[in-house]
């Protein structure tokens, strides 16, 4: 009984992660075929465990059914991990990994810095939703492992999150500089403040059934629509007052 709860409390995140498999990586001309070979059956068990994982919780998944769901032998499935925490260890940093570049790249993109955070909050919000089953997975799961993986893998994540804050951060930076953006405190403040935003709203989600779903455009209102409304009336002012001097400068 307790295991068909944990199924239907669960069967969104079943249904979710169907749709998503870790990608195969992009092989290497040079890489020798049992290298290729290697790669590919280690990224077929993560996607085996991931939906077993996904289904039955990860207490409730045992390495021979791994093994046996991706037709490999209990003895080959341990060539690729030493056990279950290892395993689950790769799924999820190898996925969150994939989540960061593309984030990267919209920071690397060839645009002003205030289009730049423009567009990292929309990938943002497509990548949350696209992504949404590991996201689940992971916080049901993960306080249940081994408080020693646990612990490495909360570190690693930090440390992926403390870097893209800081790339952010340099786009605020650098906005404010260019007068894209009014001076608006410090960029570290600014970018944490902004994912949090990004996170918290994301994550209400779930629990609150909001007329329509967070969109980049309600996102930019919260965090900006007020500077930004103040800067256009201002510059306005400064305009009207050009035009007619008896008019009262803009403070």
């Amino acid at each position: 009984m307790k295991n068909m709860c944990f199924i239907r409390s669960n069967i969104v995140i079943f249904s979710t992660l169907k749709q998503w498999r870790i990608p195969m990586s992009g092989l290497a001309p040079s890489l020798s075929r049992k290298e290729r070979e290697f790669i590919q059956r280690r990224e077929s068990i993560l996607n085996t465990a991931l939906s077993l994982f996904a289904e039955k919780g990860f207490h409730q998944v045992s390495m021979s059914e791994i093994a046996k769901e991706s037709e490999f032998s209990v003895g080959s499935l341990y060539n690729f991990f030493p056990n279950k925490e290892a395993l689950y260890k790769a799924m999820i940093l190898e996925k969150t990994g994939g989540v960061c570049r593309q984030l990267d790249h919209v920071i690397n993109c060839d645009s002003d810095e205030f289009t730049k955070i423009c567009r990292w909050i929309e990938k943002k919000i497509e990548l949350y939703r696209e992504n949404i089953g590991i996201f689940r997975l992971f916080l049901s799961e993960t306080m249940g492992i081994n408080a020693i993986v646990r612990s490495q893998i909360s570190i690693l994540l930090k440390d992926k999150q403390h870097k893209l804050r800081e790339d952010l951060a340099v786009l605020f930076s650098a906005a404010m500089e260019k007068k894209l953006l009014p001076p608006m405190g410090e960029p570290i403040v600014l970018a944490i403040a902004l994912d949090g935003i990004c996170n918290a709203l994301l994550n209400a989600e779930e629990e609150i059934p909001f007329k329509k779903n967070i969109d980049a455009d309600t996102i930019l209102h919260i965090f900006f629509g007020n500077i930004l409304s103040s800067q256009q009336k201002n510059d306005q002012q400064k305009v009207l007052f050009h035009q007619n001097p008896t008019t009262a400068p803009p403070s």
